[in-house]
Protein backbone atom coordinates (compact mmCIF):
# COMPACT_ATOMS: atom_id res chain seq x y z
CA UNK A 1 0.00 0.00 0.00
CA UNK A 2 2.71 2.60 0.56
CA UNK A 3 4.03 2.02 -3.28
CA UNK A 4 0.33 3.13 -4.14
CA UNK A 5 -0.38 6.85 -3.66
CA UNK A 6 -4.10 6.70 -4.19
CA UNK A 7 -4.32 4.25 -0.98
CA UNK A 8 -2.71 6.28 2.03
CA UNK A 9 -6.05 6.64 3.67
CA UNK A 10 -6.63 2.92 3.57
CA UNK A 11 -2.40 2.60 5.02
CA UNK A 12 -3.04 4.81 7.56
CA UNK A 13 -6.54 3.04 9.06
CA UNK A 14 -4.30 0.02 9.02
CA UNK A 15 -1.19 1.86 10.58
CA UNK A 16 -3.64 2.79 13.43
CA UNK A 17 -5.90 -0.09 13.76
CA UNK A 18 -2.84 -2.44 14.34
CA UNK A 19 -0.28 0.08 16.00
CA UNK A 20 2.20 0.21 13.39
CA UNK A 21 3.00 3.62 13.79
CA UNK A 22 7.15 3.12 13.56
CA UNK A 23 6.96 0.91 10.85
CA UNK A 24 4.43 3.32 9.30
CA UNK A 25 6.93 6.65 9.31
CA UNK A 26 10.06 4.06 8.25
CA UNK A 27 7.63 3.36 5.16
CA UNK A 28 6.32 6.51 4.18
CA UNK A 29 9.94 8.67 5.13
CA UNK A 30 10.84 11.10 2.45
CA UNK A 31 6.60 11.95 2.41
CA UNK A 32 5.83 14.91 4.13
CA UNK A 33 2.37 15.01 4.37
CA UNK A 34 1.74 11.32 5.10
CA UNK A 35 4.64 11.51 7.52
CA UNK A 36 2.71 14.39 9.36
CA UNK A 37 -0.60 12.21 9.06
CA UNK A 38 0.90 9.31 10.39
CA UNK A 39 2.83 11.61 13.26
CA UNK A 40 -0.38 12.99 14.16
CA UNK A 41 -2.16 9.58 15.03
CA UNK A 42 0.79 8.46 16.80
CA UNK A 43 0.72 11.25 18.88
CA UNK A 44 -2.94 11.25 19.80
CA UNK A 45 -2.28 7.22 20.55
CA UNK A 46 0.46 8.16 23.18
CA UNK A 47 -1.85 10.59 24.12
CA UNK A 48 -4.80 7.94 25.11
CA UNK A 49 -1.83 5.54 26.86
CA UNK A 50 -1.07 8.81 28.70
CA UNK A 51 2.75 9.09 27.49
CA UNK A 52 2.31 12.65 27.47
CA UNK A 53 6.08 13.69 26.74
CA UNK A 54 6.96 11.15 24.36
CA UNK A 55 3.26 12.07 22.02
CA UNK A 56 5.28 15.81 22.21
CA UNK A 57 8.51 14.54 21.35
CA UNK A 58 7.06 12.39 18.37
CA UNK A 59 5.19 15.56 17.12
CA UNK A 60 8.00 18.06 17.24
CA UNK A 61 10.00 15.76 15.59
CA UNK A 62 7.41 15.75 12.29
CA UNK A 63 6.97 19.70 12.99
CA UNK A 64 3.17 19.33 14.57
CA UNK A 65 4.25 22.25 17.05
CA UNK A 66 1.02 23.72 17.70
CA UNK A 67 -0.49 19.35 18.75
CA UNK A 68 3.03 18.81 20.38
CA UNK A 69 2.62 22.05 22.80
CA UNK A 70 -0.32 20.97 24.74
CA UNK A 71 1.39 17.81 25.18
CA UNK A 72 4.51 19.39 27.02
CA UNK A 73 2.17 22.33 29.03
CA UNK A 74 0.28 18.93 30.55
CA UNK A 75 3.46 17.38 32.10
CA UNK A 76 5.35 20.57 32.92
CA UNK A 77 7.74 20.18 30.75
CA UNK A 78 8.38 23.92 30.33
CA UNK A 79 11.48 23.95 28.56
CA UNK A 80 10.14 22.40 25.74
CA UNK A 81 6.72 23.99 25.83
CA UNK A 82 8.83 27.38 25.96
CA UNK A 83 10.81 26.11 22.67
CA UNK A 84 7.60 25.92 20.98
CA UNK A 85 6.24 28.93 21.54
CA UNK A 86 8.97 30.18 19.77
CA UNK A 87 8.83 27.78 16.74
CA UNK A 88 5.12 29.23 16.92
CA UNK A 89 6.23 32.65 16.99
CA UNK A 90 3.08 32.70 20.14
CA UNK A 91 2.76 36.56 20.78
CA UNK A 92 4.18 37.83 23.98
CA UNK A 93 0.88 38.29 26.30
CA UNK A 94 0.27 34.32 25.58
CA UNK A 95 3.67 33.59 26.38
CA UNK A 96 3.70 35.32 29.37
CA UNK A 97 0.41 33.99 30.60
CA UNK A 98 1.58 30.31 29.41
CA UNK A 99 4.60 30.72 31.60
CA UNK A 100 2.48 31.78 34.80
CA UNK A 101 0.11 28.69 33.92
CA UNK A 102 3.52 26.55 33.82
CA UNK A 103 4.63 28.14 36.95
CA UNK A 104 1.55 27.10 38.85
CA UNK A 105 2.04 23.21 37.70
CA UNK A 106 5.79 23.56 38.94
CA UNK A 107 4.71 25.30 42.50
CA UNK A 108 1.96 21.96 43.00
CA UNK A 109 5.01 19.61 41.73
CA UNK A 110 7.27 21.40 44.40
CA UNK A 111 9.84 22.12 41.72
CA UNK A 112 10.28 25.75 43.26
CA UNK A 113 13.13 26.67 41.57
CA UNK A 114 12.08 26.42 37.90
CA UNK A 115 9.08 27.84 38.78
CA UNK A 116 10.77 31.48 39.87
CA UNK A 117 12.74 30.57 36.28
CA UNK A 118 10.08 30.71 34.50
CA UNK A 119 8.16 33.58 36.09
CA UNK A 120 11.34 36.22 35.71
CA UNK A 121 12.63 35.26 32.20
CA UNK A 122 9.02 34.49 31.00
CA UNK A 123 6.66 35.88 32.45
CA UNK A 124 9.00 39.14 33.08
CA UNK A 125 7.05 39.10 36.78
CA UNK A 126 10.51 39.49 38.86
CA UNK A 127 8.14 40.16 42.21
CA UNK A 128 6.57 37.14 41.32
CA UNK A 129 9.38 35.00 40.77
CA UNK A 130 10.57 36.66 44.17
CA UNK A 131 7.10 35.45 45.94
CA UNK A 132 7.36 31.76 44.43
CA UNK A 133 11.67 32.12 45.81
CA UNK A 134 10.22 32.50 49.29
CA UNK A 135 7.24 30.49 49.19
CA UNK A 136 9.43 27.65 48.08
CA UNK A 137 11.76 28.58 51.03
CA UNK A 138 14.66 29.91 48.61
CA UNK A 139 16.06 32.54 50.73
CA UNK A 140 19.19 33.35 48.31
CA UNK A 141 17.41 32.85 45.58
CA UNK A 142 14.90 35.54 46.48
CA UNK A 143 17.72 37.83 48.26
CA UNK A 144 19.63 37.61 44.16
CA UNK A 145 16.56 38.63 42.81
CA UNK A 146 15.87 41.47 45.21
CA UNK A 147 19.72 43.12 44.82
CA UNK A 148 19.51 42.50 40.67
CA UNK A 149 16.18 44.43 40.58
CA UNK A 150 16.59 46.82 42.82
CA UNK A 151 14.17 45.90 45.16
CA UNK A 152 15.44 45.37 48.36
CA UNK A 153 14.63 48.30 50.28
CA UNK A 154 10.90 47.22 48.92
CA UNK A 155 10.82 43.81 49.28
CA UNK A 156 13.28 43.19 52.43
CA UNK A 157 10.22 42.79 55.19
CA UNK A 158 8.24 40.41 52.60
CA UNK A 159 11.86 38.03 53.13
CA UNK A 160 11.94 38.28 57.09
CA UNK A 161 8.28 37.54 57.98
CA UNK A 162 8.70 34.54 55.08
CA UNK A 163 11.48 33.06 56.72
CA UNK A 164 9.89 34.35 60.33
CA UNK A 165 6.82 31.78 59.34
CA UNK A 166 9.06 29.16 57.92
CA UNK A 167 10.61 29.12 61.13
CA UNK A 168 7.71 29.18 63.32
CA UNK A 169 6.08 26.49 60.70
CA UNK A 170 9.23 24.31 61.05
CA UNK A 171 9.42 24.76 65.01
CA UNK A 172 5.68 23.55 65.26
CA UNK A 173 6.24 20.85 62.69
CA UNK A 174 9.06 19.48 65.21
CA UNK A 175 6.79 19.89 68.55
CA UNK A 176 3.85 18.11 66.43
CA UNK A 177 6.34 14.95 65.72
CA UNK A 178 7.64 14.90 69.50
CA UNK A 179 4.55 14.68 70.77
CA UNK A 180 3.41 12.00 68.39
CA UNK A 181 6.68 10.02 69.15
CA UNK A 182 5.87 10.55 73.12
CA UNK A 183 2.56 9.33 72.95
CA UNK A 184 4.03 6.07 71.16
CA UNK A 185 6.21 5.56 73.04
CA UNK A 186 4.13 5.74 76.19
CA UNK A 187 1.91 3.56 74.61
CA UNK A 188 4.71 1.03 74.01
CA UNK A 189 5.54 1.04 77.39
CA UNK A 190 1.80 0.36 78.69
CA UNK A 191 1.43 -2.49 76.16
CA UNK A 192 4.51 -4.17 77.72
CA UNK A 193 3.77 -4.04 81.14
CA UNK A 194 0.44 -5.34 80.49
CA UNK A 195 2.15 -8.23 78.24
CA UNK A 196 4.64 -8.61 81.17
CA UNK A 197 1.57 -8.50 83.65
CA UNK A 198 -0.36 -11.54 81.94
CA UNK A 199 2.53 -13.40 80.83
CA UNK A 200 3.03 -13.61 84.91
CA UNK A 201 -0.58 -14.38 85.32
CA UNK A 202 -0.45 -17.15 82.57
CA UNK A 203 2.39 -18.77 83.85
CA UNK A 204 0.74 -18.81 87.83
CA UNK A 205 -2.54 -20.71 86.03
CA UNK A 206 -0.16 -23.29 83.54
CA UNK A 207 -1.96 -21.49 80.31
CA UNK A 208 -0.44 -21.22 77.29
CA UNK A 209 1.55 -18.30 75.91
CA UNK A 210 0.66 -17.94 72.92
CA UNK A 211 0.50 -14.06 71.93
CA UNK A 212 1.80 -13.06 75.09
CA UNK A 213 5.59 -12.66 73.71
CA UNK A 214 4.62 -9.87 71.28
CA UNK A 215 5.15 -5.97 72.30
CA UNK A 216 2.24 -4.94 70.33
CA UNK A 217 -1.01 -6.19 69.66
Amino acid sequence: LSKCDDQFETALQLIVKHSLFRRGLELFSGRTDETKAIASAYGEHLLEKGHLEEAGTVLTKYGLYSQALPCFVSCANWRQAMCLTKKLKTPGPEVKHLALKLSGMLKERRRFAEAVQVVVEYAEDVQEGIAVALDGHLWEEALRLMHRYDLVEELESSLKEFAIQACLHQMASVETHVTTFTQHSTRLVTVREEKVKQRREALELGLPLTGLDNDLY
